[in-house]
């Protein structure tokens, strides 16, 4: 199950996620990251409470972050967290290595 909340703080928004994010989910994951970066400039995501995130969102995330910049907007979100849930599921599937996406770097890199 997909639970998640946006509430706006000064200039950002905060999206926090919970639960699994799955292609089963994908629909919801897509809503909440539109609706946030529609509310605000810049969107703080918090993945900590995750226990799942699958190739479908990963890639549905990748997207979501490329049209916020070319919006001038931002997703803004813990490189760590995430990469401890889906690091191995971004080097599996190799898309985000050619686009330079920060989701593949490792801590030493950052």
């Amino acid at each position: 199950m997909l639970n998640f909340s946006f509430e706006r703080s000064h200039d950002a928004g905060i999206l926090t996620f919970r639960g699994d994010i799955t292609s089963r989910h994908n629909e919801d994951f897509k809503s909440a990251l539109m609706v946030s970066i529609s509310n605000a400039e810049r969107v703080v995501v918090n993945f900590h409470e995750v226990s799942v995130f699958d190739r479908i969102c990963l890639q549905t995330f990748c997207t979501a972050v490329r049209m916020a910049k070319r919006l001038r907007k931002s997703f803004v979100f813990n490189i760590f967290s995430v990469q401890k849930h889906i690091g191995g599921e971004v080097r599996e599937c190799g898309f985000c290595d050619r686009l330079g996406c920060p989701l593949i770097r490792q801590p030493e890199d950052a």
